[in-house]
């Protein structure tokens, strides 16, 4: 078998309610606690979530130059940590994550074949993620310098972040509203 079907079967073995409700528990932690008071706790500072590239569709030179101006010394080092500590592990969390849901409610609609390859999408989301935050880890590094191909790079890999998250939302609501289907598990 080869290495993708491998991952797959693990994937698989590991989809189950327990470890989807430790792992939406762990995503909704992050999301509400660390990030938020991850920059306050240690350099006291607080930078507006609203604003920070990650969650922007694409973002230009100007606008990266403009965020990192505001948030200032201490904002630019507790973003870089928390880009480099906490969403880095966290993007590669989540993918798992996503993916043991998506397997689980496959599993749940007998849907098989070709179809068990959709748990992928979620690492599609974490390897861009993963991207956009090597590339703002740089741009933070190397501020006040600017260099548009970075920005441009850490913005086209946050938009098809952006657009696989949107891609695994649809295909999570196509097979949770499309009823079980002899012509769909012969995909």
């Amino acid at each position: 078998m080869n290495k993708i079907g491998n991952f797959i079967k693990f994937l698989e073995r590991n989809s189950n309610q327990r470890n989807i409700t430790i792992g939406v528990v762990f995503i909704l932690f992050v999301n509400i606690v660390v990030f938020p008071i991850f920059p306050k706790l240690f350099f006291q500072v607080e930078i507006p979530l609203n604003e920070i590239l990650d969650v922007h569709f694409g973002f230009t030179t100007d606008y990266v130059q403009q965020f990192f101006t505001s948030i200032e010394t201490e904002g630019r080092k507790a973003y870089l940590l928390s880009t480099g500590l906490v969403d880095t592990p966290y993007a590669m969390i989540y993918g798992f994550v996503y993916a043991i849901i998506l397997i689980f409610i496959i599993k749940k609609k007998m849907y098989s074949g070709r179809l068990r390859y959709l748990i992928l999408l979620p690492f599609l989301i974490s390897l861009f993620d993963l991207v956009e935050n090597t590339w703002i880890i740089y741009l933070v590094s190397t501020y006040p310098e600017s260099n548009d191909m970075v920005v441009s790079i850490a913005s086209f890999a946050n938009q098809l972040k952006w657009i696989f998250a949107g891609i695994t939302l649809f295909t999570l609501f196509v097979i949770l509203v499309i009823p079980k289907s002899n012509q769909i598990n012969s995909l």
